[in-house]
C-alpha cells in the first residue's frame, strides 16, 4: 500500500506568473503584455532559430546525454576544463540536483529572507529545515547567514543578484561566505542567473573561483538574458570531483536535443546580449524615474525586473492592471505583500505601464473626491 509522504503534503506548489493566454481568456481581452516573469522581451538571438529548426528534423533520436557540444562551447566561453560544468533543464534542475545530492533529514541549510522561492519549494522535498537569514535593505548578509549555521548546516544558498529584490551581495561579503564555509565544509551554491545585467563595482561572479574549491557551485541560466526561457537549458560550474557526484544523480537525456543547440548558437551571439543588457537598462531607469513620479518606492537593482512597493491606497493595482492587459509579479508568497515585481520590457511596453498606472491613479483619485 503507498502513503503520500507527509512532507509531501505540507508543501505548496510553484504558482508561475499568469500566462498571457489564460489572462485574456478569464477577462475576455486581447493584446495582453506579460511583464512578469523576467523574459527576454526581444526573444532570442536570430541565429538560434534555423538551429532549432535543422534540429528539428532529429526529433526521433535521443539528445546527446553527455551534452558533450554544449559543455564544449562552455568551456571555451569561461576558459575552463569541461569537467567542469554540469547542464541541465534549467538551472532549476540543477539546483535540485544539487540537493538531491547532499541534503537529508539530518541536515538544515540557510538562505536569504527573500531568496527565491523555488529553493524553499525544493527542500523540503530532502526533509531538511530551512533557516532564513534576515536582511538589510533587502541586501543579504554574510554575517546574517553565518549565524545561523551550526553542525547540521550542510549548504548555504545565495541568488545574486536575488529575486524578487533585484539586490547583491558585495564581493567581500560573498568572499566571507566562501571562507567560512570552506572552513567548516559547508556547500556554498551561488545562483546567478541574473549575472549579465549586474553592473555594480562591488559585484563578481564566483565561477572564476569554483574550480579551486571543493565546495563551491554556481549555476546559471539561459533563461533570461539569452531569451531561452521556453526551451529551458541551464549549467553549473564546480571542481570536478563535485560534478562527478552531481552527475551520479543527473537523469539520462536530460536536456532536449533542440536546447543543447539553441544554447550553443545563443552562447554565440554576445553582441545580441550586449544589446539587450543595454536596452534592458534604458527601461529600468525609465521605469525607476517614472514610477518614482507618481509615488511609487522602487528597490535599486542589478537585474532585468524592478521591485516595486505599491502604495497603500493603491492596493488593488495588480489586479486592475491584469485587467487592462498587464501582467506584473505579485510578491505575496515571498512575504512581500506590498510589492510588486516589474520585468524591463521593450520601450513600448514599459510606457503602456506608467499610461496605465497613471491613468488608474488619476480615476481613483477622482472616486475619492
Amino acid at each position: 500500500m503507498y502513503i503520500i509522504c507527509e512532507h509531501i503534503k505540507k508543501l505548496r506548489p510553484y504558482v508561475p506568473g499568469k500566462p498571457v493566454e489564460e489572462l485574456e481568456r478569464e477577462f475576455g481581452i486581447s493584446g495582453s503584455v506579460k511583464m512578469a516573469s523576467n523574459e527576454n522581451p526581444w526573444g532570442c538571438s536570430e541565429s538560434v532559430i534555423p538551429v532549432i529548426e535543422e534540429a528539428g528534423r532529429r526529433l526521433n533520436l535521443y539528445p546527446d546525454t553527455n551534452v558533450f557540444y554544449l559543455k564544449k562551447a562552455l568551456a571555451g566561453f569561461h576558459d575552463l576544463p569541461e569537467s567542469n560544468f554540469i547542464v541541465g533543464n534549467g538551472s532549476g534542475e540543477l539546483i535540485d540536483i544539487v540537493m538531491k545530492t547532499v541534503l537529508s533529514a539530518r541536515c538544515n541549510i540557510v538562505m536569504g529572507a527573500y531568496s527565491f522561492i523555488l529553493y524553499r519549494l525544493l527542500a523540503p522535498l530532502y526533509g531538511v529545515e530551512i533557516n532564513y537569514a534576515g536582511a538589510t535593505n533587502f541586501v543579504n548578509s554574510a554575517e546574517n547567514m553565518i549565524s545561523l549555521c551550526n553542525e547540521k548546516t550542510a549548504m548555504i544558498i545565495v541568488d545574486n543578484p536575488c529575486n524578487p529584490t533585484g539586490t547583491c551581495m558585495a564581493a567581500g561579503e560573498l568572499d566571507k561566505l566562501l571562507d567560512f564555509t570552506a572552513k567548516n565544509r559547508i556547500l556554498l551554491m551561488i545562483d546567478e542567473a541574473y549575472f549579465e545585467y549586474a553592473d555594480s563595482p562591488d559585484y563578481k561572479s564566483m565561477i572564476p573561483s569554483s574550480p579551486d574549491f571543493k565546495n563551491l557551485i554556481v549555476t546559471r541560466t539561459f533563461s533570461k538574458v539569452y531569451g531561452l526561457a521556453g526551451i529551458r537549458a541551464g549549467y553549473a560550474v564546480a571542481c570536478t570531483e563535485l560534478i562527478s557526484h552531481f552527475e551520479k544523480a543527473r537523469i539520462p537525456f536530460n536536456v532536449n536535443m533542440l536546447a543543447q543547440q539553441a544554447a550553443i548558437a545563443a552562447l554565440k551571439d554576445q553582441a545580441f546580449i550586449g544589446e539587450t543588457v543595454r536596452k534592458t537598462k534604458e527601461g529600468l531607469n525609465y521605469l525607476n524615474s517614472e514610477l518614482g513620479n507618481i509615488g511609487i518606492e522602487t528597490i535599486p537593482t542589478q537585474t532585468n525586473f524592478v521591485m516595486a512597493r505599491i502604495p497603500c491606497h493603491f492596493s488593488g493595482c495588480i489586479e486592475s492592471l491584469m485587467k487592462t492587459g498587464i501582467i506584473v509579479r505579485p510578491l505575496v508568497n515571498y512575504g512581500l505583500g506590498e510589492y510588486m515585481r516589474i520585468t524591463s520590457g521593450t520601450m513600448e511596453q514599459n510606457i503602456r505601464l506608467i499610461k496605465t498606472l497613471k491613468q488608474m491613479m488619476t480615476e481613483q483619485e477622482e472616486n475619492n473626491e
